[in-house]
């Protein structure tokens, strides 16, 4: 799917039904079929110049995926504790399973407070078979839920779409 870029630094906002609200780069689309779990699942795909057809073509995805802190302490066979540090660690598990070279930023990032919202963020690189990716994560806990920001993109293009990653996660509040 070929899309046509704006002004890449342009933001749009988005709410989730009455819950959560965030900005999104404008030229993001919404899709359905990054997570079956996702509560929005938004992103970018444009192919490099076909001159420079050898290299992989600019991708740019977000998912945000609530968790409902008592089925999440359920699936937390080995202490039941469930808090941001958890959810961070098992998604560092996660992408750990799928990613081959996996390593995490941070291995103990500590919680911060994102408008108002105690918050845990962490970035990760790893290579999906030929393709190098860069993740970057923020966890954010309410009183019975928390919610996973996760946006990723290939390695090469992390300079061009950390500012937006940060700009996401700098964003999100609870409605």
């Amino acid at each position: 799917m070929d899309l046509v870029k704006s002004d890449e630094s342009a933001m749009q906002e988005i709410a989730y039904l009455n819950v959560f609200s965030l900005s999104i780069p404008n030229y993001f689309i919404e899709m359905d079929d990054i997570n079956a779990q996702a509560a929005i699942q938004y992103g970018y795909i444009e192919p490099k110049d076909s001159l420079e057809s050898k290299q992989e073509s600019d991708e740019f995805y977000l998912t945000v995926i609530p968790y409902a802190k008592t089925a999440f302490a359920e699936t937390m066979v080995d202490s039941g504790k469930v808090d941001l540090s958890a959810l961070n660690l098992r998604t560092a598990i996660n992408l750990a399973l799928i990613l081959e070279d996996f390593s995490a930023e941070k291995e103990n990032p500590v919680t911060e407070m994102v408008n108002g919202i105690p918050t845990i963020k962490n970035s990760f690189l790893g290579r999906l078979g030929s393709y190098l990716v860069y993740y970057q994560m923020a966890v954010y806990e309410t009183e019975d839920t928390f919610y996973q920001l996760l946006t990723w993109c290939m390695q090469n293009d992390q300079g061009k779409h950390k500012e937006e990653m940060n700009m996401m996660i700098a964003s999100f509040e609870i409605k």
